[in-house]
């Protein structure tokens, strides 16, 4: 089909009106990136409302109940396929669910502490064997 008379031909002239309005429409990225986006945004929804079902797990056996900075700690770390934080934007709902089965949550000073401690006995083990 060729341009109007009196008009210079333009690109994409010869398609029809379906065609162009086809191009206006989001791609496939587009489309996926924005699935990924909404995965993503669910999955967080799920990590943070099991951090604020459960609370911090010492705080409760203490009798209160924190929620504020709330972490997932691994209670076996040779089980630890991954970080909760990076799983929920790399694994699978299923991966995602069985990995933080394997944690307990924990408030940030408690996480810290029971770090400093794994740390110290770490340190006095090696020196034992030193």
């Amino acid at each position: 089909m060729a341009g109007k008379p009196g008009r210079p031909r333009k690109p994409f002239d010869e398609l029809s009106d379906s065609s162009k309005r086809r191009r206006q429409t989001p791609g496939a990225e587009e489309r996926n990136r924005i699935g990924v986006d909404a995965r993503i945004s669910a999955k967080k929804q799920l990590v943070r409302f099991v951090k604020h079902t459960l609370g911090c797990e010492v705080c409760a056996v203490e009798g209160r109940y924190t929620t504020n900075s709330l972490h997932f700690h691994h209670v076996d770390p040779a089980d630890k396929l991954f970080e909760i934080s990076k799983g929920i934007s790399t694994a699978g709902w299923e991966a995602l669910i069985d990995e933080m089965a394997k944690c307990v949550v924990l408030c940030r000073e408690h996480h810290t502490d029971i770090h400093a401690r794994l740390r110290a006995n770490a340190r006095d083990n090696f020196k034992r064997a030193a």
